[in-house]
C-alpha cells in the first residue's frame, strides 16, 4: 500500500485523526527543528518553540489552504511562533532567516 500524501494526511488530521498528524510531524520535523535552531539562540528555547509550533499546527490544521504545501505552512507557523515569543525568550529570533529558507 502506498504512503499517503501530505494532502491526504492533512485532510485526515483536520478530521481529528491524531495518527495522521503524527505521520506529518515525523515527515517534517527535521526541517522545522533546523529552522527553529537557526532562529533561536538556545537549545531549550528551540525545543520549546518546536513543541509550540507542533501544537499550533494541530490546532490550526483545518485552516491550511494548500494541503500539499503543508511543510511550507508549518515552517511559517514556526516563524510566526518565534516572532510572537520574542518578548518572552531572551535572544530568540534575533538571527535573520536565510533567503534559501523563505517560502512564497
Amino acid at each position: 500500500m502506498p504512503e499517503p500524501t501530505d494532502a491526504q494526511l492533512v485532510q485526515r488530521s483536520a478530521e481529528g485523526d491524531r495518527e495522521a498528524y503524527v505521520q506529518l510531524v515525523l515527515r517534517h520535523r527535521g526541517p522545522l527543528a533546523a529552522l527553529i535552531r537557526r532562529l533561536v539562540s538556545g537549545l531549550d528555547d528551540a525545543e520549546d518553540l518546536l513543541q509550540d509550533t507542533l501544537v499550533q499546527g494541530w490546532v490550526r490544521i483545518g485552516e491550511i489552504r494548500n494541503p500539499e504545501r503543508v511543510q511550507a505552512w508549518l515552517l511559517q507557523v514556526a516563524r510566526n511562533r518565534c516572532r510572537t515569543t520574542t518578548s518572552r525568550l531572551t535572544g530568540a529570533c534575533t538571527r535573520r532567516i536565510p533567503r534559501s529558507w523563505k517560502t512564497t
